[in-house]
């Protein structure tokens, strides 16, 4: 197949097809990889991130409810405090559920310790207030509950940064695959387009070359040289047309020769005659 010239020209086109698919294929491969990274980025840590800052905005809340409790009305206060309590367990477990980081499970443990004391000394402050008064309440609240409050905020804040700092880490992940793939796509592009022109100039020489010596040796017949000879040795057509050439070059010789010697009986029988 590829000895004709259909056959040669059609691997030319073969090759093309083969680089260019080999270049689109590196190029999907190098935005897969970028959306796997850039979906790193994005899940892994998001759900923790929303987590712990719904679990800071809840305790937040139930500090709220607890001056509530204190200083304006209790039952109000009381029943604020259970919401925001069922919401920050609603995300302390999802937190729970979506552990990335390699210290987050000890600082979620630590949220979750402080916060059952939180809830504990919630309760601690009710009974109290119900026997010591409200001074007394105030001075458990400033002494042990604020304290706890603090601290599991600050686990929250914690379980926020760890998530933060490796969601950059993914960003800067994501950002030298992009540039790692652009420069691997521009340097197998470049490759792939010299190689291409290597080939097609090999090809192309391969094609033309044989048609400039069977067009010279048709130029040299036509300036009575009936001995030239093309020496075209291909399996293609061009050498078909060669060996031809050289067959019709090699029956007008002897047609000539044929001729001359015609030609020289019929002088030396006029001669002969005279």
């Amino acid at each position: 197949m590829f000895h004709s010239i259909k056959g040669k020209i059609l691997s030319i086109y073969l090759f093309l097809i083969f680089l260019i698919s080999l270049i689109a294929s590196i190029s999907i491969y190098s935005l897969f990889n970028l959306n796997k990274a850039i979906d790193g980025l994005i899940a892994s840590n998001y759900t923790s991130i929303a987590a712990a800052t719904n679990m800071i905005d809840a305790i937040e809340r139930q500090d709220s409810n607890e001056l509530i409790y204190l200083e304006v009305d209790a039952q109000k206060g009381i029943r604020a405090f259970s919401q925001n309590q069922q919401e920050f367990l609603v995300w302390l477990n999802r937190a729970k559920d979506n552990i990335t980081e390699n210290d987050e499970r000890k600082v979620i443990e630590s949220a979750n310790s402080d916060y059952l004391k939180y809830i504990e000394y919630f309760s601690k402050l009710q009974e109290i207030k119900n026997k010591s008064g409200n001074d007394e309440a105030v001075k458990f609240y400033d002494k042990e509950i604020y304290p706890v409050f603090n601290s599991v905020k600050s686990s929250c804040r914690s379980i926020l940064k760890l998530n933060e700092e490796s969601m950059f880490k993914s960003k800067q992940n994501a950002t030298e695959i992009s540039r790692k793939q652009m420069y691997g796509t521009i340097m197998i592009s470049i490759i792939s387009i010299l190689l291409g022109l290597v080939v097609s100039t090999y090809f192309t020489k391969k094609i033309v070359s044989p048609i400039f010596v069977l067009t010279e040796g048709v130029k040299s017949v036509k300036r009575g040289n009936l001995n030239h000879r093309i020496n075209i040795n291909t399996h293609d057509e061009i050498g078909e047309l060669a060996s031809e050439f050289n067959n019709m070059t090699s029956r007008l010789l002897q047609y000539d020769k044929s001729s001359i010697n015609k030609l020289m009986v019929e002088k030396n029988k006029s001669i002969a005659i005279v």
